[in-house]
């Protein structure tokens, strides 16, 4: 239960019902989300992060945000 307290993004969740923590999951609820906005369609570290250190996306395609 310790790393749900520590993670910055509030990701990390413990489930009761099963007795374990649940995993990053890259925020695909977010990602896939239509009544986001475009540019809110990231995982919550790529949002969060201070010195934009994480991205998200393809990062070998140009064309790709």
């Amino acid at each position: 239960k310790l790393c749900s307290w520590a993670c910055p993004y509030g990701a990390r969740e413990y489930d009761y019902a099963s007795g374990t923590m649940k995993k990053c999951t890259l925020c695909v609820d977010r990602i896939y989300n239509p009544n986001l906005p475009e540019a809110e369609r990231q995982p919550a570290c790529v949002m969060v992060c201070p010195v934009s250190a994480r991205a998200f996306g393809d990062l070998g395609d140009a064309e790709s945000d």
